[in-house]
């Protein structure tokens, strides 16, 4: 099948969509696909049996520049993968789907549009949206709360398929585990918490923070590791000034380490690095979390916050410690009993048994289904 993947965000870019849309297409091709891939300018690199071609940007001239790609490159198939910022917030990559001689699958990558448009209102934001899906021939979320968004907006054809993560596990001996452990001046009975991914407010940080400050007064020996994000993505300067302020102010100058930007191998190492991964999202745990998609690929003990919608592949005390938003005595709590080496123990193991539902091969296997069904409809 050649497959037409069109991507505003792609590697080298930082960040988990890009991390993402690599994966999948390194996935397909290992499945014997032919990928033509549009993507911005810088943003990509180029693989065999994969087409690379820059848009000229996201106006008004994408609706014929962008379908005349298409035939160019002979796609069966066009997967449209869509973030409301993703492609300079414009309003006309909203028409594309039907623009296409081929069939277009739309992949939401989140619906959220608080940043669409400025000046619009909600309801025009969504209904861009929501546009989108409807003209799509299919339209794939990648998690529960935007499968229910598009069922209730009447949306029905569907398919709920996860990200898994950007970030392969690499190997790291116990040698190597302790070294970097070392590296920060740890004492052999301190705990290592770590926190993953760019920072933004509903990330559950201060939250974390407080939680953290609590754990040290009550006697128990614990460090926190910020692993990425101090810069870049969606990171804001002034909300990373006020954690700092924060941390000084909680006397945890000296409790919270930082690693700036690393790359997947590093960053693999450290979440193996750390006694367990504290992700307390202010909106709850999703499949839309490409920082949680990390830790579960890295069978790390997980602390997080509960679902909004039910995820029943999320199991509390089985796979996951999930604790309330927003709460700093149960997150607290948490991390008390996650001192607990037994129960660390335990969650990993059902974070190993977990991660089967997003190895990429079967991730790209979903994708190849749904593409051919189209094929299937296309007269």
């Amino acid at each position: 099948m050649r497959i037409g993947i069109i991507s505003g965000e792609y590697a080298p870019l930082r960040g988990g969509i890009s991390d993402s849309n690599q994966a999948l297409v390194g996935a397909l091709l290992r499945r014997g696909h032919a990928i033509a891939l549009l993507t911005n300018p810088g943003s990509a690199e180029s693989r065999p049996q994969t087409s690379l071609d820059w848009s000229a940007g996201w106006g008004l001239p994408c609706w014929w520049r962008t379908p005349r790609w298409g035939i160019r490159r002979s796609v069966q198939v066009v997967n449209f993968h869509y973030q409301t910022a993703m492609y300079g917030m414009s309003p006309w990559v909203h028409g594309l789907p039907k623009r296409f001689a081929a069939p277009c699958a739309v992949t939401f990558h989140d619906l959220r549009f608080p940043y669409l448009f400025p000046k619009a209102g909600d309801a025009l934001r969504k209904h861009f949206v929501l546009a989108l899906a409807r003209q799509a021939a299919l339209a794939i979320v990648t998690n529960h709360e935007d499968e229910a968004s598009l069922h209730q907006a009447g949306i029905g054809h569907t398919a709920l398929i996860p990200i898994g993560s950007g970030i392969e596990q690499t190997p790291l001996s116990r040698e190597a585990r302790a070294a970097l452990r070392a590296s920060l001046g740890l004492a052999e009975d301190e705990l290592l918490w770590g926190h993953f991914g760019f920072l933004y407010p509903n990330r559950g940080v201060e939250a974390l923070l407080y939680a953290l400050r609590r754990q040290r007064d009550a006697g128990q020996a614990a460090r926190l590791l910020m692993i990425g994000g101090r810069e870049g993505g969606p990171t804001d300067d002034v909300y990373v000034a006020r954690l700092d302020r924060l941390i000084a102010e909680l006397g945890l100058s000296q409790a919270v380490a930082w690693t700036g930007y690393v790359e997947p191998s590093q960053a693999s190492a450290w979440l193996q690095a750390c006694d367990g991964l504290v992700l307390p999202f202010a909106d709850g745990a999703s499949y839309r979390r490409s920082s949680l998609m990390a830790a579960i690929q890295h069978a790390c003990p997980i602390l997080t916050t509960q679902p909004q919608v039910v995820i029943p592949t999320f199991e509390h005390g089985v796979n996951l410690w999930l604790v309330p938003p927003d709460d700093v005595d149960a997150l607290t709590d948490g991390l008390t009993r996650l001192s607990d080496a037994a129960l660390r123990t335990h969650l990993a193991q059902g974070v190993a048994r977990l991660r089967q539902h997003f190895q990429w091969d079967d991730i790209a296997a979903r994708y190849e289904s749904a593409f051919a069904a189209l094929l299937e409809k296309t007269p």
